[in-house]
């Protein structure tokens, strides 16, 4: 570690900031690394995807990193004021810079994001049986698996033509979740 608590596992071969951006705070210092880890990673990549800016602000990778250890992130709600309470929530869970405060792996996100928005885990389950129906399965037990969201707001065009302001919202609140495509 470096003086500070700054470890030089952070310089990655550029000095753009957004190299270290997405980096939880137990990297930037350099301690052991797991599935939380990765949970902050994805809570940095939602964050952006309904704020449209990183959580931190610097211009240079150290001052980055030493906000990500240190800092707090702006709000949410400063940028995207009607941002719906449960997104706040799941954004919260991935983002505590205390590693085990964080959702432990990626199926626990997404149990959040289920009670959050039912239809989002049910449109990616149809999606997946549809994909392993067309495909060739994996047998090889040391694939890794992966979680891919794609969502789509049930009903829009009727909903759209009964109560727009609903279906904006219905459309906002699953951008929120799942980023804008």
């Amino acid at each position: 570690l470096k003086a500070g608590g700054i470890s030089p596992a952070y310089q990655q071969k550029s000095a753009d900031a957004r190299s270290v951006a997405y980096m939880a705070p137990e990297q930037v210092t350099g301690q052991a690394v797991e599935a939380r880890t990765d949970i902050y990673s994805a809570g940095v990549v939602m964050y952006e995807m309904a704020t449209g800016r990183l959580p931190y602000d610097a211009t240079t990778a150290s001052d980055l990193a030493r906000k990500i250890v240190e800092g707090q992130p702006l709000s949410p709600t400063t940028t995207n004021p009607g941002m719906d309470k449960a997104v706040l929530s799941i954004l919260g869970k991935c983002l505590y810079k205390d590693q085990f405060r964080r959702q432990k792996d990626a199926k626990a996100l997404l149990e959040d994001i289920t009670k959050a928005e039912p239809d989002a885990a049910k449109f990616v389950s149809d999606l997946v049986s549809r994909a392993s129906a067309t495909t060739a399965a994996v047998t090889d037990p040391t694939a890794k698996q992966a979680i891919l969201f794609m969502a789509d707001v049930a009903n829009y065009d009727e909903l759209a033509k009964t109560n727009p302001d609903a279906a904006n919202q219905a459309v906002s609140k699953m951008q929120q979740l799942l980023g804008e495509a």
